[in-house]
Parts: C-alpha cells; structure tokens; sequence
C-alpha cells in the first residue's frame, strides 16, 4: 500500500486527489495540510470512507511527510519550489500541480514573477502528459510536474499534428470554467459577476501558460513555434473547451494528419475523438477532440477536459500510477 499526502487539501485540486485516490486500491492518504489545523478532513468531504474519519488536518511541517511514498503538491504558483527546497530527498516522489516545475529557470522571473528557490532540481523534474510521454517516467524519477490545464487540452490533439504538419500560425481559443482560477476570493469571480457573461483575459503574450505550451511543442516536435492564445472565463463550475487554428494547411496534409492522429490514439483509454462536449467529459480524465477542416487552407481542432482531473488531480494520480507500477486506469475509472 503506497502511502501518500496532500498538501493544500481545502483546494479544488486537492480535494479532486481525495476523492479520486478514496477509491484507489493501492493507496491511502495518511497526510492532508491546510490552514484549518487538526480539523477532521472527513468534515469538509463527508463523501470519503469511514476508514479517514480520524484523518485531521496538518500543518505544512517535514515530520508529516518523512514517511509517505507520494506527495501530491496542489498548491499555488510560487508556494511549491519553497515546499520542495524542505522535503526533496531522494526518496519520496513529489507531483507538482502548480506551475512551479514545468519551466527553465529564466522564465519564472519574467512570468510567474518570481526567482525559482531550488532551479537545480529543475532537471530533475519529468513534465509528463501520459498519451504523450509516459516512457520519460522511469523509477528514479522523483518530481513529476503535472502539466497544466489549458496546456493539457492544447498539447493532446496538437503535438501529434505538428509531427506531421507545419502550419504558418497557430493560434488557440480557450474558454474555461470559473473553478480554474482556484477559491481565491476576488470579485471577478464572484457569480453575479460570472453569471450570464462571459470575457476574454490576459489578452496578448500575457498568460503563464503560454511558455509552457510553447516549450513543449518544443521539445516534442521539435518546431520553434509562436502562439497566440486567448483564454476566456465563462460560466460554468467547471471544465475546457480549446479551439486551435492551424493555418497554411493543405487538405491533402490535413488528411495525413488525421490519419497519423487516430492510429496514435486508437487504444488509449482516456482520449476519444468525437464531437468534443464539455459536459461529456466533466468528473472524467478524458479528453475529447476532433480534427476539421475549412475547406480552404486551416486545420481546426476542438477538445474538451475537465480542469480539475485531466487538466490536474487525474492526471498527477495517472502520473502516480505509472511511477508506482498500478494499472494506468486505477482510481481514475
């Protein structure tokens, strides 16, 4: 039995890990933080088994986590490297659902605004969508940086097009549910606000998942790509739908693409291309897409996840689940 903690358990992250590793078989949660100290979490997620009713709340404290095999990090960005710079020892793994492990050292400054504590650990970091790169995951992998959302809904249906295609633009449409921006307290996101609208933000090169995307279109494909992306907040509690235009795309190329793109994904369990619908895959790991084409010379993909599984919690416990040798699928389905 693997022994695991959580650190930010009152989150929407954190309580998608409880729910969703209650049911795992191979795993039981022995720590979960939060500012509500000694507090019975089982109060908060009376959902979970009789078997956590003495679980409490603790604080962020090392003599908690000596012990676990796992520790699933859902916490903020700039909270996790100061989390990690205390307990990484070369033993325990550590999955990462914030941003703090996905980017080179340079980046943090100029897009989450802060200097990284422990950037030599940033190596050490496996950046890992599972129907992408679950082979990068050996065992002597410690830290897994959990890819975030957006990226999530982008880079499934995309990173398989740029093997075989090289549009002139890519630029990508994505629209959110409010539960992506976490349970801060902010007037934007109060529902009178939310309700019965929907807007545009961080218009331009502004939001932090940009260079994530990029660098891993990078990596993966090899191609030095420039996006433009656009994320909008719309009102629902939860769930991605990302439109991306591929320009400069004859028909015949399209075709190649599809053809390469369904015999890549055709056994994975958690991809489906369909007629892509949010709420077909909310409280899911999946990712719904589907390929089109203009007619003229664009390529358009549509996909769909829920933010909080595939796009977090579900994929860090997919992660987990190949590091520890589990059945990909346990807990998830």
């Amino acid at each position: 039995m693997i022994k695991a903690g959580i650190v930010g358990g009152t989150g929407y992250s954190g309580k998608e890990l409880l729910r969703l590793l209650s049911f795992h078989s191979g795993v039981e949660v022995l720590y979960v933080s939060s500012r509500d100290k000694d507090k019975p979490v089982i109060d908060d997620y009376p959902f979970l088994p009789k078997k956590y009713s003495n679980l409490r709340y603790k604080d962020v404290d090392k003599k908690y986590m000596e012990n676990l095999d796992v520790i699933f990090l859902a916490t903020p960005s700039d909270t996790s490297h100061k989390i990690v710079k205390d307990i990484y020892d070369g033993n325990k793994v550590i999955i990462d659902i914030s941003a703090d492990f996905r980017l080179e050292n340079n980046d943090y400054k100029r897009w989450y605004k802060f200097d990284h504590f422990i950037p030599e650990l940033l190596d050490k970091a496996v950046y890992c969508i599972p129907e992408i790169n679950r082979t990068d995951i050996k065992k002597d992998v410690k830290i897994i940086a959990n890819p975030g959302c957006y990226p999530t809904s982008v880079l499934i249906p995309l990173i398989p097009v740029l093997e075989k295609v090289d549009p002139e633009t890519i630029i990508i449409d994505s629209k959110s549910g409010v539960s992506g921006a976490g349970k801060k307290v902010a007037e934007d996101y109060l529902f009178c606000e939310v309700n019965e609208s929907l807007k545009a933000y961080s218009i331009g090169r502004k939001h932090r998942h940009i260079p994530e995307i990029e660098r891993y279109i990078k990596l993966w494909t090899g191609k030095n790509k420039k996006i433009v992306f656009t994320p909008h907040l719309i009102p629902i509690n939860r769930g991605i739908i990302s439109t991306i235009y591929l320009t400069g795309i004859s028909e015949t190329d399209y075709k190649i693409a599809c053809e390469y793109v369904y015999e890549k994904y055709r056994d994975e369990l958690f991809i489906k291309i369909v007629e892509p619908q949010i709420k077909n895959v909310i409280y899911t790991n999946h990712c719904h897409f589907n390929l089109y084409y203009d007619g003229i010379s664009t390529m358009i993909i549509v996909s769909v996840i829920d933010n909080l599984i595939k796009g977090a919690s579900g994929q860090a416990i997919q992660n987990m689940n190949i590091l520890f040798g589990f059945d990909e699928k346990e807990g998830l389905c």
